[in-house]
């Protein structure tokens, strides 16, 4: 069931405009999809991955460009049942769960992932140790996995963060 549901923007790579969205669709465990934009001005996409299953549900962040690959979350499903980190390349192929959660390192992510060098950073909304969230780093191609932080409810702490990991200047 989706926690919440978020307006996407259109992610612009090599010409062309991508977005992971809910699709009309009557069956919800197949009507996710992340779309490539054919003809910019017409905005007519077309059906670039149709997730499903083990890939994750609930696509309700934006999608990250890393180099010629879009990486996006879903809220739930995948092989855990806690959401998904997946990647793609741009012309549409290649498709694969780089993480799923299992729950006890995080579960929900809600955000955009945010790029340091060569290190994906996000947020889960729910899980952890505490089940209230977790701070998490990863490699692009899913090794590395830690979580930096988890939320604990206290007044000091906070809890639940649905928002993008980022950091000041």
């Amino acid at each position: 069931m989706p926690r919440m549901q978020h307006p996407q923007r259109l992610l612009k790579s090599s010409g062309k405009k991508w977005q992971a969205r809910q699709a009309a669709s009557f069956n919800r465990l197949s009507g996710f999809e992340i779309l490539e934009d054919r003809r910019m001005l017409a905005a007519q996409f077309q059906v670039a991955h149709a997730l499903r299953g083990a890939d994750g549900y609930y696509p309700v962040a934006e999608l990250t460009l890393v180099g010629s690959n879009l990486f996006g979350t879903t809220d739930s499903g995948g092989s855990a049942g806690g959401g998904t980190v997946f990647s793609m390349n741009t012309p549409g192929s290649g498709f694969q769960v780089v993480h799923s959660f299992p729950g006890g390192e995080g579960d929900g992510p809600l955000a955009e992932l945010t790029l340091g060098g060569s290190t994906l950073y996000g947020t889960t909304a729910y899980g952890g140790a505490a089940h209230h969230g977790t701070i998490f780093s990863m490699n692009t191609d899913g090794s590395g996995y830690q979580v930096l932080h988890t939320f604990t409810g206290a007044a000091n702490d906070g809890a639940d963060p649905n928002g993008t990991a980022g950091w000041g200047h």
